[in-house]
């Protein structure tokens, strides 16, 4: 679901099984750990709970529950993507 999520600002998305990564740059290639920390601002009010991981601050760290489900999943895509358009 992380794939399907479309922003300019995705570098690349990394990780293995439910522990994954999205990597965030600005258009010329600087670290958007800016924007990485406005995002989890606006995840977190909105109920949901991700870390900035790197060394730079903007990586969106993604450790979900076990027991999340589907429908959790893209209620945390569609609130992601939202965070992203602004």
């Amino acid at each position: 679901m992380l794939n399907q999520i479309k922003s300019p600002l995705i570098h690349e998305v990394r990780g293995r099984g439910l522990m994954l990564g999205m990597e965030l740059r600005h258009a010329d290639g600087s670290a958007a750990g800016d924007v990485a920390g406005s995002v989890l601002v606006k995840m977190m009010q909105q109920g949901g709970f991700m870390l900035a991981d790197g060394a730079e601050g903007n990586v969106l760290a993604f450790t979900p529950p076990f027991v999340i489900n589907e429908e959790e999943m893209k209620y945390a895509m569609q609130r992601l993507q939202s965070a992203l358009d602004r």
